[in-house]
């Protein structure tokens, strides 16, 4: 037989939800034809906008992987500058959580304002906005 626990503050805990949605701005589109790359990073009910300086064909964006489709030299340079980015953003939410211990509020801005303070990809690919 079990014993029934009460719901007490010490053994209630908060269960914390985390996404990265990569997605571009088909409504604004380039003079040379290509959409800016987005990152919307998503904790508990707070969101966060980051602008990347990377520029994608439409033609070749899959919205439902969030990733560019192929091997052309753009798709090449998005889908790494998301794997970056998501490495990044994951890392720096990861620290944030361990070293305040439980999650708060503030999160999301301190993980985009983290990322744009140690933002540095190799060729300069990927910066925040």
């Amino acid at each position: 037989m079990r014993k029934k626990t009460e719901n007490t503050e010490s053994n209630i805990r908060h269960r914390s939800t985390f996404a990265i949605l990569f997605y571009i701005n088909r409504t604004k589109i380039r003079k040379d034809g290509t959409c800016q790359l987005l990152c919307k990073v998503s904790i508990d009910a707070e969101w966060e906008q980051i602008g990347t300086k990377v520029s994608v064909n439409p033609s070749i964006w899959n919205p439902e992987k969030g990733c560019a489709n192929g091997r052309s030299e753009n798709a090449v340079i998005v889908n790494r500058a998301i794997d970056g980015l998501t490495k990044e953003i994951t890392g720096h939410y990861d620290r944030i959580k361990k070293q305040s211990g439980v999650h708060h509020g503030g999160v999301g801005k301190e993980c985009r304002n983290g990322y744009r303070s140690k933002a540095a990809y190799p060729v300069g690919a990927v910066q925040g906005a």
